[in-house]
């Protein structure tokens, strides 16, 4: 393969990482969420509910942006979002953060206390001090002149957080249900009512970090993307929802799954995989929607792992 060949490929194989990274991440932090006492729904009704006002509030959201931007707002807009994920990346955070310190007091700061008992709460002060840490990097640098790296971080984080609250007050079968619905809503809104794409170029224009920017090169100039090309140093573009959302159905899976079975974790996954995999190199309509493939895969996985018990 030359290496030509090789630099062409190297975006689209880095953007099906992401995908894998969100759903790892995801599994784990909603494993921490549940130690750090986090519950989801406790009925069907609830569930329910919680699917409901999911599906209105993705719809609301995306007209609401759209009209502020028919209203020449874009600086209003980035703003408030800014803020939405400034604090989406502090919570999980400080949720990783309680996480981490939990496995660490247990399997090695024991060691520490035992001959000095008095460390044990200064430790605690100064170790839970670091999910500022990252909050602080992350919004400095979106509120300046994010670049790329940045973007894509935040974004990572965003998907980790949404995929695990979703995923667990929604339960395995509204989120199947969900990601069946957002499949469609996303083919119509890219080619038919095409607000998807006004959408994006809203985002695209206004520097509102709404997409996953995976390019070629390292120096790649955000300034030179838009909605018609993918910059000088070619780069592959995907909505935060296009990860995010399948990762919800990994996740409910993994943690609601007919069974504590790895199937229930690694065949959505894999189909998800594959699903990218159609997307990245298959479908060469530019734009196109990523969500009808991508999730498809992951309802499949799941639909396989559950036979598989039925077997």
């Amino acid at each position: 393969m030359s290496q030509e060949k090789k630099r062409r490929l190297s975006p689209e194989a880095w953007t099906i990482v992401l995908f894998v990274i969100s759903s790892v991440l995801a599994v784990l932090f909603t494993e921490g969420l549940t130690s750090s006492g986090y519950q989801g729904s406790s009925s069907t009704t609830e569930s329910f509910s919680y699917f409901i006002v999911y599906i209105v509030a993705t719809i609301v959201i995306t007209l609401l942006i759209l009209f502020l931007a028919s209203r020449k707002k874009g600086r209003f807009i980035r703003y408030i979002f800014l803020f939405v994920m400034v604090y989406v990346v502090f919570f999980v955070a400080l949720v990783a953060s309680n996480y981490a310190y939990a496995y660490l007091e247990y399997y090695f700061l024991y060691i520490i206390y035992v001959p000095f008992p008095q460390l044990a709460n200064m430790f605690t002060a100064d170790f839970y001090l670091l999910w500022l840490l990252p909050t602080a990097v992350i919004g400095y640098e979106l509120f300046t002149k994010p670049n790329w790296l940045v973007i894509n971080i935040t974004g990572l984080i965003m998907a980790i957080g949404i995929a695990s609250i979703w995923s667990l007050f929604l339960g395995v079968w509204f989120a199947l249900a969900l990601l069946v619905i957002l499949a469609v809503y996303d083919y119509i809104s890219v080619f038919k009512t095409k607000h998807m794409i006004t959408l994006a170029k809203v985002a695209l224009d206004e520097s509102i970090p709404m997409l996953f920017v995976v390019p070629e090169s390292s120096n790649f100039d955000m300034s030179s993307i838009s909605i018609e090309n993918r910059g000088d140093n070619k780069a592959v573009l995907l909505g935060f929802g296009d990860i995010a959302i399948p990762t919800v159905m990994v996740v409910s899976s993994t943690v609601y799954g007919i069974s504590r079975s790895i199937s229930f974790f690694l065949l959505p996954l894999i189909g998800g995989v594959i699903g990218m995999i159609y997307l990245m190199f298959f479908m060469k309509r530019r734009p196109a929607p990523g969500l009808p493939a991508i999730n498809t895969g992951v309802i499949a996985g799941f639909a396989i792992a559950l036979l598989l018990t039925l077997i």
